[in-house]
C-alpha cells in the first residue's frame, strides 16, 4: 500500500498526497499472508486503538486479513520499539 523496503520512490506519504491518514506504518507479508503490521511512520505518527482498528480494517477490507497482527510502537529518539 506504499513501497517495499528496497524500492526507491514514494511511500504512504505520497499515496496520501500529504493529507491526513487514518493509519500508517509497516506491514510484513510472507507467502501471501500478513504476518505483522505496525505504526512505525515518521511522517504521520499514528497511535492508539483507532490507528490499530484503521490498519486492520484497511487490510481486512482488501481481503488480506491482518486482524491480531498489529504491534503498537513508539519512537524512542533512536529507533522504533514496541510499547
Amino acid at each position: 500500500m506504499g513501497r517495499r523496503k528496497d524500492e526507491i520512490g514514494g511511500g504512504h506519504i505520497d499515496l496520501a498526497g500529504g493529507r491526513p491518514v487514518q493509519a500508517a506504518g509497516e506491514v510484513e507479508v510472507v507467502a501471501g499472508e500478513i504476518t505483522y503490521i505496525d505504526n512505525s511512520s515518521g511522517h504521520y505518527l499514528p497511535t492508539g486503538p483507532k490507528a490499530q482498528a484503521a490498519a486492520e480494517a484497511a487490510f481486512g477490507g482488501a481481503g488480506l486479513g491482518g486482524a491480531g497482527k498489529y504491534v503498537e510502537k513508539f519512537w524512542n529518539g533512536r529507533a522504533w520499539v514496541e510499547k
